[in-house]
């Protein structure tokens, strides 16, 4: 209801004051309110009958030092309240409660904007107390904050898809959110979440890993974002990554297919962006370490900088195969094994070692020869029979000699 004093003071209002003040109980259409104003011995006003505003709601009015104004209005949602205030004339005091609360603030003196805390919805009402000197001419509009989303994440970096995990937020008022999740490579849309809503505070939304479809998001990482549209029509947003991780971490062995008896066996286990928690690396079923956490949670090694592995021996390897096998797990749960061998071979020593060719067969010969680093010298051929054909008769230097690598065999072969 607004009203404008007419005459003499009363309790709460001055002469020449107008503002507004609130009616508890609904007016039923037809009817006249039963109003009870204290005016003093010849107080007077007059009034007109107004709905009790929703947010944003304005109000303007005059009052005299010491009165006070009601400001009636319907909050639409709990959350975080402004008032908006114009001062004009005077100094004013704004409390919510005109009786027994403290004021919010003292002895306002100028326009700006000040927070009015959290409010709950439903019918509230501000006072607006002038304070001695002149009377003060203001005018004020309460309106709510843009509910925001915050603290948005989810309690683990990543996911397996058909594993659901909540994301957890708070909202700072009574809202309606959006929730949908995106492929951070190329933007697209892969799920939508739908919308619901959400009470001041705490809230969570699930996401098991897969798309509109139903199939498992392809690995990478997602951005889940909600959006806040709340009661008085303002529109936020906020969004969180996660990574979709299917395959566990890759393994492979970054030494040679064979090496030598000194030489170390070296594997990585290479993360894929969902980290790796735990390792296990195992050769010929005897040697065996374990990194990260083991199946009962129990902590173990850390995993080397890099993912390396290396097996080093300490009297040398045995010569011939060595199975090896290496199970990772990443933060998703994902487990990959793979598993292969390696073989251990001495080296050969870098020189022209003449081999052992007589009575073998010139194309044979020529084999051997280059591969313990010689060359194939002059070759001659000489009569001795059918059983020699095409077979070394002779090898100049003498099998079993050393020379530089490159150096030539000089060889006798048998013909008809």
């Amino acid at each position: 209801m607004r009203f404008e004093s007419i005459g003499s003071e009363g309790s709460f209002f001055g002469s020449g004051d107008f503002g507004w003040s609130g009616l508890e109980d609904p007016v039923a259409a037809g009817t006249a309110p039963q109003v009870s104003i204290d005016c003093g011995p010849s107080g007077s006003f007059q009034g007109s009958l107004a709905d009790r505003p929703d947010t944003p709601a304005t109000f303007s009015g005059r009052t005299s030092p010491a009165k006070a104004s009601s400001l009636p209005f319907i909050a639409r949602g709990a959350g975080q309240y402004v008032l908006d205030l114009m001062i004009n004339q005077g100094t004013i005091t704004v409390d919510d409660s005109l009786f027994f609360a403290e004021p919010l603030w003292s002895f306002l003196q100028s326009s700006g904007e000040y927070p009015l805390g959290t409010l709950q919805a439903g019918k509230r009402n501000l006072y607006l107390e002038a304070e001695s000197g002149p009377p003060a001419i203001w005018t004020a509009t309460i309106r709510a904050v843009p509910v925001a989303i915050n603290e948005l994440s989810f309690d683990r970096t990543c996911i397996s898809p058909g594993t659901g995990i909540p994301a957890t937020f708070s909202t700072t008022g009574d809202t309606n959110v959006s929730a949908l999740v995106r492929r951070t490579a190329t933007g697209d849309v892969v799920r939508n979440l739908g919308s619901f809503d959400v009470d001041m505070g705490d809230g969570s939304v699930p996401w098991d890993g897969r798309n509109d479809s139903g199939g498992g998001a392809p690995n990478g990482f997602y951005a889940l974002e909600l959006t806040s549209n709340d009661p008085q029509g303002h529109s936020t947003s906020t969004e969180t990554r996660i990574y979709v991780s299917s395959s566990g971490p890759a393994v492979s062995r970054t030494s040679p297919r064979i090496i030598r008896p000194a030489q170390s066996a070296v594997f990585k286990v290479a993360e894929t962006g969902c980290g790796v928690t735990s390792v296990t690396a195992t050769i010929d079923g005897e040697r065996t370490r374990a990194y990260g956490e083991d199946e009962y949670g129990f902590s173990n090694t850390p995993l080397p900088d890099g993912g390396l592995i290396v097996f080093s021996p300490r009297r040398g390897w045995k010569l011939g195969a060595h199975r090896w096998r290496i199970e990772a797990t990443d933060a998703a749960g994902n487990t990959r094994v793979v598993a292969g061998r390696f073989g251990v071979r001495r080296r050969r020593p870098n020189r022209c070692i003449v081999p052992r060719i007589v009575r073998r067969r010139l194309r044979v010969a020529r084999r051997l020869i280059r591969r313990n680093r010689c060359r194939v010298g002059r070759i001659r051929f000489k009569r001795r029979g059918r059983r020699l054909t095409g077979r070394v008769l002779a090898v100049r230097p003498r099998p079993g000699a050393q020379r530089r690598p490159g150096s030539r065999v000089h060889l006798r072969v048998g013909r008809r």
